[in-house]
């Protein structure tokens, strides 16, 4: 038997940024009515292949091959042209319009005659198109349904509905379960095998190794932007593929973290039927693990009063209770949450250092309700030095700072505040290694000052490095806690997947 033509091709594909390969001379190869899921590490390259395959970067060597014909330069136009489309993880629907409006969304069909001429829609046959492509696909939506009140499941079967709105060969799925229930991620699987039996190829891009194993005929690994392998999704287990991921690891063991104080910090949540404890003394440096929706960042933001009244949090501090239930509270007992999304959350960008550095301690350089300047700037430029901000100036804008640096004004920010518990949601991310490493000094230098420090990060290897336990999330549960210095990579992957360490019951 003649194996099948590929639909698709990529070869010696690659992209570098500033010199670093992000994407290393990679091949790879998928059929009409395949799905084909590309997994990997975080920076393995997944995401920057898929831009590249969708047309919003550039490669800086390879090709692309439709039916065996060089695609060219590809833009998002001319890979919707010749038929590749991809449903990012990040929704990009205008919530304010109708199904039908975001499904046709720049293409809208125009009425005939002197009304086209004027750019009128015709609403009419929009919304009759949407109603067959919806029906075609199976997809239980109301073409006339205002986005904005749908579920998030619905919205993704939107952004679904976009993609196969035109004459779509090709679907670039990335992260499709990540915000979808159990009963949801069922129904999205069925959707795929009656696209797959259509004849449509579904790259999966997924961190959910047991749904990739499950929904996927094959399986591209990357790793550090390179390809190691492609094999039959039949053929591979939880622990080959992850080997395959993560490579031979050796185990990390982080360094004894000092003790700062006697009492143990005991934190409990609960979210529905998912509760979970987690301790850590003062001085000590935990890691929280988990996949993208796991719920560790609504965890970190309850824990100091930004839940959305969901997650229910409390914490005992030596035997006695603390209230946070609400950012005021939460500042008063010292617990400080560094976001995630610094640029969205953490900085007014159209302020100067100073004034984004000393913003949550304003009290502190009060007098009868008088703000003593002279002070303000004299403690926030110390702490700033010794965090070795690169800033020409503490009254240049914030937003004028590196990465790293705007970074370094969030953790000064913190610092000021003098925290008992310091969570960091993904405190490293976009700086660059200098800056990182930096990054760590200052939380193994707050630890060995006493205080407790929660770490959420999506880089397994900075959690092993930083810290002396990791307790793993999946699913929104706490599924098991591991001593930095008896794990490595491919456990916290493993249990994070649903694997035989997500098995274990919590340790406490």
């Amino acid at each position: 038997m003649q194996p099948a033509t590929p639909l698709l091709e990529v070869r010696a594909l690659a992209r570098h940024y500033a010199g670093v390969a992000a994407l290393r001379g990679v091949d790879l190869s998928a059929v009409a009515g395949e799905v084909h899921a590309v997994v990997g590490a975080n920076g393995a390259g997944k995401s920057t292949l898929m831009n590249l395959l969708s047309g919003t970067v550039a490669p800086s060597a390879g090709e692309i091959l439709i039916d065996g014909r060089p695609a060219g330069p590809l833009t998002p136009a001319l890979a919707r042209e010749i038929g590749i489309a991809t449903v990012y993880q990040e929704f990009s629907l205008v919530p304010q319009l109708t199904v039908a409006r975001n499904v046709f969304l720049g293409r809208e069909p125009l009425k005939a005659g002197t009304a086209r001429r004027l750019g009128a829609v015709d609403e009419a046959r929009m919304v009759a198109d949407t109603a067959a492509l919806l029906q075609r696909h199976h997809l239980a939506l109301d073409p006339q349904s205002v986005v904005e009140g749908l579920s998030v499941a619905q919205q993704q079967m939107v952004e679904l509905a976009r993609a196969l709105a035109g004459s779509s060969r090709v679907l670039i799925l990335d992260e499709p379960t990540a915000v979808l229930s159990l009963a949801e991620q069922r129904n999205l699987f069925e959707i795929i095998a009656r696209l797959k039996a259509d004849g449509l190829l579904i790259l999966y891009v997924s961190h959910r190794l047991e749904e990739v194993l499950e929904v996927a005929d094959r399986v591209t690994v990357l790793r550090d932007g390179a390809l190691v392998a492609t094999r039959p999704a039949a053929g591979l287990d939880l622990e080959e593929l992850v080997t395959l991921m993560v490579g031979e690891t050796g185990r990390h063991r982080a360094p004894p973290r000092p003790a700062g104080g006697e009492g143990r910090i005991e934190l409990h949540y609960r979210r529905g039927d998912a509760e979970g404890r987690i301790r850590l003394d003062p001085g000590e440096i935990v890691g929280l693990g988990g996949l993208v929706g796991a719920g560790r960042t609504s965890l970190g933001r309850a824990l100091c009063g930004l839940g959305r009244g969901d997650t229910e949090v409390s914490v005992r501090w030596d035997g006695e209770t603390i209230q946070c239930n609400s950012p005021a509270a939460a500042m008063r007992a010292g617990f400080v949450y560094l976001t995630e999304d610094r640029k969205r959350d953490g900085l007014f960008a159209n302020l100067d250092i100073l004034t984004n550095t000393s913003a949550a301690a304003l009290s502190q350089f009060a007098r009868a309700g008088f703000l003593n300047r002279r002070r303000e700037r004299r403690q926030c430029s110390e702490l700033l030095q010794r965090m070795r901000l690169a800033a020409r100036s503490l009254d240049m804008p914030v937003d004028q700072l590196s990465g790293g640096n705007q970074q370094k004004v969030v953790f000064g920010r913190a610092l000021l505040r003098g925290p008992r518990l310091l969570v960091c949601d993904e405190p490293t991310r976009g700086v660059d290694i200098g800056a990182k490493a930096e990054i760590y000094d200052l939380l193994e230098e707050l630890a060995g000052q006493g205080v407790a420090v929660l770490v959420i990060s999506s880089e397994i290897e900075e959690l092993l490095a930083l810290t002396s336990r990791i307790v793993v999330m999946r699913d929104r549960r706490i599924v098991t806690e591991l001593p930095t210095a008896e794990t490595d990579e491919a456990a916290v992957l493993l249990a994070a997947s649903g694997g035989p360490e997500g098995q274990m019951e919590t340790k406490q």
